[in-house]
């Protein structure tokens, strides 16, 4: 059986590939994680308009 060598060319693009797909998915957890950090915080609930201990404002 022979193996078909494969060319340098092929093993750079499969490398950048496969470094592609890692920062992408660490990208990607670390948006949902600041996300949800972001959503607990203070600013965000002053944003938002309402009062940051998670109360509705007043006159709804």
């Amino acid at each position: 059986m022979t193996r078909r060598r494969t060319s340098r060319l092929e093993r750079i693009a499969l490398l950048v590939l496969v470094l592609l797909v890692l920062v992408a998915g660490y990208g990607a957890g670390l948006y949902l994680w600041a996300g949800s950090k972001l959503r607990t915080t203070d600013a965000f609930a002053r944003y938002e308009g309402r009062p940051a201990d998670g109360r509705e404002p007043a006159g709804c």
